[in-house]
């Protein structure tokens, strides 16, 4: 299992746009910190849309590289030369959830620091919102639990297509999962929908601000989460199955 991570991560990291990625992010970040100090606005309540907008990015970069071995026809190589299928999926999963939970890393330190270093007036002089440290730590919860969901649900998509269709169909759920959030904003009364916002990785993100705390975080993340285990539970078993010829 060691060898076989030691390769993933050796060849995704061997690519350009791979480690190039948490640079763009971390200056990304600062950008968007230097604005905010500029602006006087210390409460940050613009990070869970900047991370959601930013994560198109590394769902398109994660499924090229997921669905590289597809392309390329190389993934029977690795199970001739011994390894489970079930061990392919899982080395590829960590590979993933570390690509993006390193970008979202990046764009934290970038964004929070030079937030912190450059606001210099007073928030409520300007009418601006003020932090609300309940509030950023409930929102950074919910954008981690996110990003793992969101991981293990790229990987399924891409894992369960033997094709280059693989790298875009987690692109494809991206965009049906803010047309989600945009009906829940819509008819923000229908708990159903609520609920769907919760369960879907990035849904609550673009509808949440970390000045006003939301009532149902722990909720969103469980569902969260649930929804990213079956994901790896039903990824696994697709691809134990799968044809590969």
């Amino acid at each position: 299992m060691n060898k076989l991570l030691s390769f993933e991560f050796r060849n995704a990291f061997k690519l350009l746009y791979v480690k190039l990625l948490p640079l763009i992010f971390l200056l990304f970040g600062i950008l968007c910190g230097i604005l905010n100090g500029n602006n006087g606005d210390g409460s940050m309540d613009g990070l869970p849309s900047i991370c959601a907008a930013l994560f198109e990015i590394v769902t398109v970069i994660g499924g090229m590289v997921m669905s590289k071995d597809f392309t390329q026809n190389t993934i029977r190589n690795k199970i001739i030369v011994g390894h489970s299928r079930t061990k392919i999926y899982l080395a590829k999963q960590i590979l993933l959830t570390v690509i993006y939970l390193l970008n979202t890393v990046f764009l934290y330190a970038g964004y929070v620091i030079t937030t912190k270093l450059t606001v210099t007036e007073d928030p409520t002089e300007l009418y601006a919102p003020v932090f609300n440290k309940t509030g950023f730590l409930k929102a950074s919860l919910i954008i981690f639990c996110s990003v793992l969901s969101l991981s293990l649900v790229a990987a399924f998509l891409t894992m369960s297509v033997k094709a280059a269709l693989g790298g875009i169909l987690p692109v494809l759920a991206l965009y049906t999962n803010l047309f989600i959030c945009t009906l829940a904003d819509i008819f923000y009364n229908a708990k159903l929908l609520g609920w769907i916002t919760d369960a879907l990785p990035f849904g609550r993100m673009m509808m949440m601000t970390c000045s006003e705390p939301y009532a149902h975080t722990l909720r969103c993340c469980i569902l969260m989460l649930c929804v990213g285990a079956a994901s790896f539970a039903g990824g696994i078993m697709i691809f134990r199955k799968t044809n590969l010829n």
